[in-house]
């Protein structure tokens, strides 16, 4: 019930609205075409919508008349609004900046490039957001493409960075479907991850962060189809002091590796205990569920889709112990996050008419806000997966 709902609520809530805090400058700038004394084309920027080809059907013809230093510049003020887009949460309008980005790159660097093969990874993080994972793997298997022609190798930490993401997008899969296709999905996330891992133990200095974070992930790959429940453990919480002595407490891979691990210990390492050790365990996931949604409130804000993720889970947890009020208060306040009034859920109740679902209303919330609004350098994307959520919560990307 609370599933349908919602997703009535979503269908004709816009996606400026529940944006709320994203910028209103638009990172795509168009070219006037108006030549200078020296011949060349000088650059205006203006708002306006980042389509290229409904806003300026001659956009590419008139890059292709700047010069080197005018190029690029264009192409710094592109990446630093897609940057600000992505980390706001803002997916969709992030999609169309990577979109021109990855034409203007081609055209400026052409295809044998490591900025051109960013861009494709760019344009496949933002369609792993909008839940169109086919097309985010055929993005990024051309990436992996590009960086291998460059480099001569697959030994490159991009290249591993790219697998990584692969196994991301497998396991986001795995998670939207069901039988032997999400069976299929889980064993080919942990084949990239490991795949992942194995390149940055060759290529990246004994304890960096993204080889922490890829034995978090190859552990929770491992936990989803039943594998080394004990090592998987020790594993998680290696990683995760590994990570606050390399980047700090409040480190977004931090926050994730701490989400990782207060699933593991709400879900499966309490499933079949009870008492006083199933009690430790959720008092444990609760400190570190906690800890990962100030991480992520400070970084992003808390009507961003990852902290709504860490709420969800606090909620969901708070259920689990049997504290029903306030786990009713955290998911008061995601609906308050995502911008939902109370006039909009009495309307998309009348409008259902009774009608039921059993999925979880914080894994709804998460999912239509990843819909709607959505590495560093370039914004190739290190930060781990953003599964279906079960009944005890779910790990984070």
């Amino acid at each position: 019930m609370m599933m349908m709902m919602m997703k009535s609520v979503f269908k004709n809530k816009s996606t400026a609205s529940l944006a709320m805090s994203c910028h209103e400058w638009n990172v795509k700038r168009f070219l006037t075409g108006a030549k200078g004394a020296d011949g060349q084309i000088k650059v205006s920027y203006f708002k306006s919508e980042p389509s290229l080809d409904d806003s300026d059907p001659n956009y590419s013809t008139r890059f292709r008349g700047l010069n080197q230093i005018q190029r690029e510049k264009q192409i710094a003020e592109i990446q630093s609004g897609l940057r600000e887009s992505y980390s706001l949460g803002n997916y969709q309008e992030a999609l169309k900046s990577s979109k021109v980005l990855e034409e203007i790159s081609l055209i400026h660097f052409e295809d044998s490039h490591p900025v051109y093969a960013s861009s494709l990874n760019n344009v496949a993080v933002m369609y792993k957001h909008l839940g169109k994972y086919e097309e985010a793997i055929e993005y990024y298997s051309k990436a992996l493409k590009v960086y291998k022609k460059v480099f001569k190798s697959e030994e490159h930490a991009s290249f591993g960075t790219t697998l990584f993401n692969c196994g991301q997008v497998y396991n986001c899969m795995a998670n939207d479907r069901s039988g032997m296709e999400a069976i299929m999905a889980r064993e080919k996330s942990l084949e990239y991850f490991t795949k992942a891992l194995d390149i940055r133990l060759k290529v990246l200095e004994l304890g960096h962060p993204d080889i922490e974070m890829s034995k978090n992930m190859v552990s929770l790959a491992k936990l989803s189809i039943g594998q080394e429940n004990e090592e998987a453990e020790k594993e998680l919480r290696s990683s995760l002091d590994s990570l606050i002595g390399k980047v700090g407490e409040n480190h977004p891979t931090t926050a994730t590796a701490a989400n990782n691990l207060a699933f593991y210990l709400a879900a499966t390492k309490s499933k079949n205990l009870k008492g006083s050790e199933r009690e430790r365990n959720f008092s444990e996931a609760m400190e570190l569920y906690k800890r990962s949604c100030g991480a992520r409130e400070k970084l992003h804000g808390k009507n961003h889709p990852d902290a709504i993720t860490v709420q969800h889970n606090i909620a969901e947890l708070l259920e689990r112990m049997g504290n029903t009020k306030e786990a009713q208060k955290v998911r008061d306040s995601m609906l308050e996050s995502a911008g939902i009034t109370d006039r909009e859920i009495e309307e998309a109740e009348l409008e259902n008419d009774g009608g039921g679902s059993d999925e979880m209303f914080g894994e709804m919330v998460a999912r239509e806000m990843e819909k709607l609004e959505g590495e560093r350098k370039g914004i190739i994307e290190k930060a781990p997966i953003f599964p279906k959520a079960s009944k005890f919560g779910r790990p984070m990307r």
